[in-house]
């Protein structure tokens, strides 16, 4: 499918990746540079690279068709609704927003279909995270919700499964840019000291499941939120979530799988997607502090519930002065 668009004379010499961006609404900058990347932004001589700078004209864009409603294998579940917050569940392969990918299978197309078309989202979880998604159902609560996550005056906890045997709770402090022109994949992050500052907080749960010894179940908190940061973090310190085709697979494999070539040469994906869930999210709203949780999914690769079974160090507590953090009654 090519769809045709213009640069108009008031663009011309903007980046590819940034003319992008500002042209479809919502299209991420790790987006915008994979495509380029893909070789599917054409002008009259060619692809364009992300760093091409753009001349008025038109330009071509190769995409996929719209996905379909009926391609979802799961919609959110609602955990908990007032006036002011709606709290889903959200299923991984659901984006947040519509991309250049997903169009209906969003989260915001499911609102506007369920009637709640003036919800919205206040953070982010990548496509294939599961878990606790928290909404604003008005402008004030929205103004509200956003400010906290921005301040980070909110304390929320993931669950993983991770490549190898993690028996000691660790934190990890570790700057973070993206890789750019120095790998063969432009959207990872990587360690960078002069990066944005990263620190995650990781809680060994349990060690070795009965069907893959080689494995940990660990619980995360992140004290920053960069993009990525989780994933990038574990395959920092050797223990990549499984199922991460971005930061478990190396650059060959992800070059081969983004671009439909056949990526089985440079290894084998251990799970369908990263197993990576949105466990839990405490926050205070209007004086009162909340706590919410969303169970791991059915497909979530560990047998077993660990999980409530060990408390986080008292010395690993995060530093943010939120009452989020005195972990109040669930919900």
């Amino acid at each position: 499918m090519c769809v045709q668009l213009v640069v108009h004379d008031w663009q011309a010499g903007l980046r590819a990746d940034v003319w992008l961006c500002r042209t479809i609404a919502r299209l991420g900058r790790d987006r915008a540079q994979l495509i380029c990347y893909q070789g599917d932004l054409l002008d009259a001589r060619g692809p364009l690279k992300a760093a091409s700078r753009v001349q008025p004209g038109t330009l071509e864009l190769w995409r996929l068709p719209p996905d379909l409603v009926s391609q979802a294998s799961a919609w959110p579940t609602i955990l908990y609704e007032d006036d002011d917050l709606l709290v889903l569940n959200k299923p991984a392969g659901i984006a947040i927003h519509p991309t250049a990918r997903y169009h209906h299978r969003t989260v915001t197309a499911w609102l506007a279909r369920e009637g709640f078309g003036a919800t919205q989202p206040c953070h982010r979880l990548d496509v294939e995270t599961s878990g606790v998604l928290l909404c604003a159902r008005n402008p004030g609560a929205e103004i509200t919700l956003k400010a906290a996550f921005s301040a980070r005056e909110t304390q929320k906890t993931y669950l993983a499964v991770v490549r190898g045997e993690l028996g000691d709770a660790l934190r990890i402090d570790q700057p973070l840019a993206l890789q750019g022109a120095r790998g063969l994949v432009a959207i990872r992050m990587v360690p960078d000291p002069d990066g944005a500052p990263a620190t995650t907080e990781v809680l060994p749960l349990a060690l070795a499941a009965p069907y893959e010894p080689n494995r940990s179940l660990v619980a995360l908190r992140p004290h920053t939120g960069r993009q990525h940061q989780l994933r990038a973090h574990l395959a920092h310190v050797g223990h990549a979530i499984i199922g991460d085709k971005l930061y478990g697979m190396g650059d060959r494999w992800f070059d081969a799988w983004s671009t439909g070539a056949d990526a089985a040469p440079h290894g084998t994906l251990d799970h369908p997607s990263h197993a990576l869930h949105a466990w839990r999210l405490a926050i205070t709203f209007q004086g009162r502090p909340l706590r919410f949780e969303a169970p791991p999914p059915s497909a979530f690769p560990w047998p077993a519930a660990p999980w409530q079974s060990r408390a986080w160090p008292t010395n690993s507590r995060p530093e943010a002065a939120s009452t989020a953090t005195d972990t109040p009654p669930l919900v």
